[in-house]
């Protein structure tokens, strides 16, 4: 499923990296009306970040070569205990495909970078 970000584009995101936290109006109300009934396992986010190189070019492979370790898992889009953020980290240095991995478990509004580590 795609959704957006509460930031325009990507001035705006540049400008507030807070707005690129939140979901727009639109996909959040998409996002709601696929509550499941019971939490799943895992949700996985890929998001472009700052490289969007880095999500176009390496989250397929990636996800190709982990979803087998998650066999038996239930996967879903609210309400995880676990939640696996595949990011396109700041190009430059010669790393403009550098993609990150930040696994957060129960991932909770407000969960600060004091909560989870990657």
């Amino acid at each position: 499923m795609l959704v957006d970000s509460d930031a325009r584009d990507r001035a705006e995101y540049l400008q507030r990296p807070d707005y690129g936290r939140r979901l727009s109006t639109a996909s959040r109300d998409t996002l709601l009306a696929a509550v499941p009934a019971t939490p799943p396992d895992l949700v996985i986010v890929a998001s472009d970040g700052l490289s969007t190189l880095s999500v176009m070019t390496q989250c397929a492979p990636l996800l190709k070569l982990l979803l087998p370790f998650f066999d038996g898992w239930t996967l879903g889009l609210l309400g995880a205990k676990l939640s696996l953020m595949l990011l396109g980290e700041r190009p430059g240095l010669g790393s403009a495909n550098s993609l990150g991995a930040y696994f957060t478990h129960h991932p909770t509004p407000g969960c600060t970078d004091a909560d989870r580590n990657c």
